[in-house]
């Protein structure tokens, strides 16, 4: 199913029984600007990755980060800044979450999304992360952006509410009902 205007952003996600045998696992992916994130397909554990996408678009509709040096710079300047913000090299530096989108799944297989705000519209940046021999080198690969409205993203996260609350009967268990997450 898809959920949202894949020409700007958007969710895929659909169970798949055949690889549900403890856990509700299926497909997940989102679009931005048309080019579908992750590339290729992997299961996904769907109530924890549809669980952490809910918590992210409601943090970025209570709470936008706006910061409008960021909106403003090259796409990806603007990747960077936000991922080393999200996963800083220093040990000491506390993790900034405020702009981070992208669902533990997606990160294991390298993809990260991102957004920030101008105050009315928030411009979504994700990219696959190519990372070399050194930990802290990576390299940005396929980046791709979009803006839209922050009443876009207002319906866009009811309406994936509502379906995988349906999808999920109200429920966040496993088969065997103990909580995944």
């Amino acid at each position: 199913m898809i959920i949202g205007d894949p020409y700007k952003i958007a969710v895929i996600v659909q169970v798949i029984n055949e690889w549900s045998e403890t856990w509700i696992n299926g497909v997940f992916m989102l679009t931005i600007n048309g080019k579908i994130i992750p590339e290729e397909i992997f299961t996904s554990t769907l109530e924890c990755d549809c669980k952490e996408l809910n918590d992210n678009l409601d943090r970025m509709l209570s709470c936008p980060p706006v910061d409008m040096e960021l909106y403003e710079l090259d796409g990806r300047e603007a990747f960077i800044k936000m991922y080393n913000l999200t996963c800083p090299n220093n040990a000491d530096t506390d993790n900034d979450y405020r702009y981070k989108v992208s669902t533990s799944g997606l990160e294991d297989n390298d993809y990260w999304v991102f957004a920030v705000s101008n105050g009315s519209d928030i411009r979504f940046i994700a990219s696959k992360l190519i990372f070399g021999d050194n930990v802290d080198a990576f390299s940005v690969d396929k980046m791709t952006e979009c803006n839209v409205s922050v009443n876009y993203l207002s319906a866009l996260a009811a309406e994936f509410r509502e379906i995988t609350s349906l999808m999920f009967k109200g429920e966040s268990m496993n088969k065997t009902g103990k909580n995944k997450c």
